[in-house]
């Protein structure tokens, strides 16, 4: 992958071996149209996720996949940068770990995924989330309603 010169994010730093460029500084996402594809299979597909394997034929034939399989499923996996040019490699292996050794589930991953493509997770801020439950709460129309723990509308 090759970074890229461009608007393809919205950086607030300086840019690469800026250590905000990876936590804090990045605002979007570089792909959020694919993000939100992405984020909709994972909700649609959530019987066939896979964990530890990119893919698994099951014995009644089915395939399953991992959260990053299925970016081949829905053809995003050519798409050569979705988060930010500096930092895709970092976003891709948080999505294995959420996947593979956090436990989170496809419905989990694709909320992290629809709150980073609306703008309600900043990309340096969802490097810093380690359980579902830490997210941002998104109200009725995709807008943060509230932090963890906090009721929307307070």
């Amino acid at each position: 992958m090759t970074p890229q010169v461009g608007t393809a994010c919205q950086d607030g730093t300086g840019g690469p071996g800026d250590p905000e460029t990876a936590r804090g500084g990045v605002k979007t996402a570089a792909r959020p149209l694919e993000l939100r594809q992405w984020a909709t299979w994972l909700r649609l597909n959530a019987p066939r996720q896979a964990r530890g394997a990119f893919r698994r034929r099951q014995r009644d034939g089915t395939m399953h996949v991992c959260a990053i399989g299925a970016l081949e499923e829905i053809g995003a996996g050519e798409a050569p940068i979705l988060f930010c040019p500096l930092n895709e490699a970092t976003f891709i292996r948080k999505v294995r770990v959420m996947n593979d050794s956090h436990g989170w589930t496809f419905p989990q991953i694709a909320d992290w995924l629809d709150g980073i493509a609306d703008g309600t997770i900043s990309l340096g801020s969802a490097l810093g989330i380690r359980v579902a439950t830490d997210m941002p709460r998104r109200g009725p129309a995709g807008g943060r309603a509230g932090g963890r723990g906090e009721e929307a509308g307070k």
